[in-house]
């Protein structure tokens, strides 16, 4: 198999690399997506966070932490197209690639 393809599922651990590239959020709806909320024990950011929203008179501001790699940009993509649902306008945008995070004042 061709390491840039994308087969799902992989079969051999080139497939697995080629397919998973911990630097890039998956959008809402990708098949590679495994939703953890059962094992951490609470619902997902996109349940409770969105209805937070939803429901909120006033601004809200939250803030979403974890390491590295653990799912921060690809839940808040998941959020952003949750709220798009609701009739939401989200304005999503990635620090890393919008902004000089070595100028930022």
């Amino acid at each position: 198999m061709n390491p840039k393809e994308n087969k799902y599922p992989a079969e051999t651990i080139e497939g697995v690399f080629a397919a998973c590239d911990p630097t890039k959020p998956l959008e809402a709806g990708d098949i590679r997506y495994v939703d953890c909320s059962p094992a951490r024990g609470e619902p997902s950011i996109e349940e409770t966070l969105g209805k937070r929203i939803l429901r909120s008179e006033e601004p809200l501001h939250e803030l979403v932490s974890g390491h590295r790699g653990c799912g921060k940009s690809t839940e808040l993509l998941r959020l952003k197209s949750y709220l798009h649902k609701q009739g939401y306008f989200v304005a999503y945008f990635d620090v890393m690639e919008d902004l000089d995070v070595n100028d930022l004042q």
